[in-house]
């Protein structure tokens, strides 16, 4: 079983790091509004997914366990 607060450290780091990095596929996006929109579509799909309990926290988790 999983720790849930080792989940929410790796939250804490993954969050910040997946928005900024949207930010920036947004800004080079510019001028395009349909590919800015799927850009944040996407981002706010991989936001939801690195919240502890999630799948993609999960494995994040798992592999910084194995490392």
């Amino acid at each position: 079983m999983i720790n849930i607060k080792r989940q929410r450290q790796v939250s804490a780091v993954l969050v910040p790091i997946v928005m900024l990095v949207a930010v920036l596929v947004m800004a080079g996006c510019r001028g395009h509004q349909g590919w800015q929109f799927v850009s944040l579509v996407v981002a706010l799909l991989l936001v939801d997914q690195v919240r502890p309990g999630r799948y993609l926290n999960h494995l994040v988790v798992h592999w910084l366990k194995h490392q």
